[in-house]
């Protein structure tokens, strides 16, 4: 049987970069889900302040000192677990970013924002937190298989005509 990812990750945009906090990783059979929490990095031990990143903390309420993996770990043990699998996610901009990281990336455009999904809000990370990149990799799942069910029974409308 195939296989397939869903990533997102929550973070800070300062910079024109992305500084990831929490990446989560869901397989399309929603058996299989890890979450990572990032470490700030060791040369920007500080979040800069100002409007954006107050905004940004306050949405997902991720410190910046917090976080007990390092990024190219995270990336490593990703890279380790998708191989040569499909990985699934949602965002132009965060899509330009991890395509560096994991080349078998596939945007994801014909799904609702975020804001629009809420079948799976008791799938949090234990911080508990809305904007959580792990209620986030089971929204897509969800979505996705939602929208290829509903796709099936037209599809067998459109055969029985």
């Amino acid at each position: 049987m195939d296989r397939w990812w869903y990533i997102d990750f929550e973070g800070y945009h300062f910079n024109h970069r992305f500084w990831v906090k929490e990446i989560a990783l869901l397989d399309n059979y929603a058996l299989n889900c890890y979450n990572y929490f990032v470490q700030n990095p060791y040369l920007i031990p500080n979040l800069p302040r100002n409007e954006t990143t107050l905004v940004q903390y306050q949405r997902h309420r991720l410190k910046w000192r917090f976080g007990n993996h390092g990024w190219l770990g995270v990336i490593a043990q990703i890279k380790k677990t998708v191989t040569c699998d499909k990985v699934f996610m949602k965002g132009l901009e965060k899509y330009l970013f991890l395509q560096k990281w994991i080349p078998n990336l596939i945007e994801l455009h014909d799904l609702p924002s975020f804001k629009h999904l809420n079948n799976c809000l008791h799938q949090t990370c234990y911080l508990r937190h809305r904007w959580c990149a792990k209620r986030k990799v089971h929204e897509l799942q969800y979505a996705q298989a939602t929208k290829e069910e509903n796709e099936d029974k037209v599809s067998v409308i459109f055969l029985n005509l």
